[in-house]
């Protein structure tokens, strides 16, 4: 069984497809570029409390309660433009191509973030994805508390602070460096 194509859909076919060739050639003799605007969702998944996002100089902040925000991108086609995702203090960057079948770049943000690491002599803190903060402490005179990530989740270690060293608001300072 084959296709039959009357008379009167060939006098509107062929010169659309006449038209769309004459475009193609004049853009390839002249250096012109076919230009396309196309809507694209920058996404966060573990989102951390007031990601952004940023292309070029515009940056937008996620909005509380949703995981995305959305640019309008004009270029060529074929053309890579780059987004810059932002959870915290950690920075990440992903390619994105104009003209794609896909139109979202995503970034993957901890769930969970550390100030200070493990470090002993400060009082630090961590922070999650949900924005709250929770502080190192000290559990007696000689342990401190730290709060860490382990992963994404949040995780508690009891350090001893050392000879010498003395537990005062969250941190081990020499017995000499004291508030008390």
């Amino acid at each position: 069984m084959g296709v039959s194509v009357s008379y009167n859909s060939k006098r509107v076919i062929m010169p659309a497809i006449l038209f769309v060739l004459l475009i193609s050639f004049f853009a390839s003799i002249t250096g012109n570029v076919i230009s396309i605007e196309e809507t694209v969702r920058c996404e966060f998944t573990g989102v951390y409390l007031n990601a952004q996002c940023k292309l070029n100089n515009i940056v937008k902040t996620v909005p509380e309660g949703q995981d995305y925000v959305e640019f309008n991108v004009v270029g060529a086609v074929g053309a890579t433009r780059t987004f810059e995702g932002i959870c915290g203090d950690s920075y990440y960057q992903k390619n994105y191509t104009l003209g794609s079948s896909s139109k979202t770049v995503t970034f993957d943000c901890p769930s969970c973030q550390d100030s200070d690491g493990k470090d002993t002599s400060v009082k630090g803190y961590i922070t999650l994805s949900n924005g709250k903060v929770y502080y190192d402490y000290c559990m007696d005179s000689t342990t401190v508390t730290e709060r860490i990530c382990n992963g994404d989740y949040a995780n508690i270690e009891e350090i001893y602070c050392g000879a010498g060293m003395i537990c005062d608001d969250g941190a081990c300072k020499p017995e000499s460096q004291t508030t008390s």
